[in-house]
């Protein structure tokens, strides 16, 4: 199976702090589960202008198309993130927090090619 994961966390930190948090926990899951397709909400281009409802909603709309979200530490500090905790549970989405990161290779094992 190859996964489309999600990742989120306390989107209430400075940008350049909450940056460097999403891409530390993509790296990571990108050497976990390498055929995993990865979605970091700071790479989908939402624009500086756009209002934080506006950027909610595109990101619930991305998360949408996502298998699995990971939570990453200090999520429940993130205005967006507690909203797509809920959503991710209302939608039936695979939940893992950073400390499981490594268990996403033995959830998702390796394709074979």
């Amino acid at each position: 199976m190859k996964p489309t994961i999600y990742i989120t966390g306390n989107d209430s930190l400075p940008e350049d702090l909450y940056r460097a948090q999403l891409q530390k926990a993509e790296n990571q899951i990108r050497k976990e589960v390498p055929h995993a397709a990865i979605i970091n909400p700071l790479k989908i281009g939402i624009p500086s202008s756009w209002n934080h409802e506006e950027r909610l909603q595109l990101r619930l709309k991305t998360m949408k198309m996502a298998t699995t979200v990971v939570f990453l530490s200090g999520w429940v500090k993130g205005p967006m993130a507690k909203q797509e905790y809920w959503y991710a549970h209302e939608d039936n989405k695979d939940v893992f927090l950073d400390n499981q990161i490594q268990q996403l290779s033995n959830e998702y094992g390796v394709v074979a090619h």
